[in-house]
């Protein structure tokens, strides 16, 4: 039996395996693999940067307007510090200094800064007395209820002793807005009214308030008349109702670019007016009625109108209630039977609603003059 040796012969060469082929690196899975996390990482940490820079901006916006805000309330201290001053020396003495600076710096415009015409400057002598007969301006067009709430719905801006105030309010004459009390502060108070249809922030002086049973009433009579169309009252609401709540809501007009071009000086810019719609959910007969609704109001609203479909007043947003177990919010406005009589006992005439329409074509009534203010000294 022949053995099979281990070793090749002499000069034959050993056969050697097949080297393997190496694969290029972007044939690869792994290679396109990590390239692609890569890209993913590069592109997180640019969003990530960028949401960094945009919060930065915000950031020290907010701070310059919280810089701003502070030394506002300065000047309004020492104002008030001068004022509370004044009240110790002679009365004879301190009436001039007793006079709240009409515009300090803040953030509300200074009116002094607006060129005075001869009939804004006569303005102020004649408060008491009706202006002699005029040709009154055409009524503006209006096409639907959304129109007449637009033009009639301003945002208010109130100055006083206890600071700056922001609510809302609606015309009742072409000089005349209604709000609540707690929105114009004080008696005499300096306010500011302004929506699309005046052009830009109306002067003007809180001329009625009364805060004494329940009620939250202020009448702020303006220097000039806008070319509005005031709103009627209706003095009758009933649940089931349908209505709609306007006004400015801090919640959203905060966040309104034009309120804050305002807000930094730029007295033609005007908000966007707020809409919400519901029902009437019940008329709480207590004294004044208080209309319990599903609209939705917040900080802002008051001082605004609660209307029906065809824009008559059923009353003015008010307050909200909040209920911890549900947290339902129950939305609430003084009905316009109490406001009616609190304008008659005012000696303020007013539109009902059946004759608005009637109303709105004729001459405008001349002005009443509002020298009664309860709650307060005048």
């Amino acid at each position: 039996m022949t053995q099979m040796s281990d070793t090749l012969p002499a000069g034959q060469p050993a056969t050697q395996p097949a080297a393997a082929t190496a694969l290029p690196l972007w044939r690869r899975p792994l290679f396109w693999s990590l390239f692609l996390l890569l890209l993913l990482a590069l592109f997180a940490g640019w969003t990530l940067w960028t949401q960094w820079q945009a919060a930065q901006a915000r950031n020290a916006e907010l701070a310059a307007l919280a810089e701003k805000q502070r030394a506002h309330n300065e000047l309004y201290e020492a104002e008030r510090v001068r004022l509370k001053a004044a009240l110790r020396d002679d009365p004879c003495k301190a009436k001039d200094a007793l006079r709240v600076s009409p515009a300090l710096p803040g953030l509300l415009p200074d009116p002094a800064a607006k060129a005075e015409t001869k009939d804004e400057a006569k303005a102020d002598t004649q408060t008491s007395m009706p202006p002699s007969p005029a040709s009154p301006s055409p009524a503006p067009e209006i096409r639907n209820t959304a129109e007449l709430m637009e033009q009639a719905t301003v945002i208010v801006l109130t100055q006083g002793s206890k600071g700056v105030g922001m609510g809302s309010g609606f015309f009742i004459a072409s000089d005349l807005v209604f709000t609540n009390a707690h929105v114009a502060m004080e008696p005499g108070a300096q306010v500011f009214v302004c929506n699309k249809a005046t052009s830009g922030l109306l002067p003007g002086r809180v001329a009625a308030f009364t805060t004494s049973g329940g009620r939250d009433y202020a009448l702020i009579r303006l220097d000039v008349q806008p070319n509005v169309r005031p709103l009627a009252f209706k003095g009758q609401a009933r649940r089931t109702d349908r209505i709609s709540a306007w006004g400015f809501p801090g919640a959203v007009t905060g966040g309104d670019p034009k309120f804050m071009a305002l807000l930094k000086g730029d007295s033609t810019a005007t908000p966007e007016v707020v809409f919400t719609e519901g029902t009437i959910s019940v008329v709480l007969e207590r004294k004044p009625p208080l209309i319990v609704h599903s609209a939705v109001i917040s900080q802002g609203n008051s001082g605004g109108p609660l209307v029906d479909e065809q824009g008559a007043v059923l009353g003015i947003n008010t307050l909200i209630r909040l209920d911890d177990e549900s947290y339902r919010q129950s939305s609430m406005a003084i009905a316009a039977s109490d406001m009616i009589v609190f304008l008659r006992e005012e000696g303020v005439s007013f539109i009902p609603a059946a004759t608005a329409e009637a109303k709105s074509d004729a001459p405008p009534a001349a002005k009443p003059s509002l020298g009664h203010v309860t709650g307060g000294k005048e």
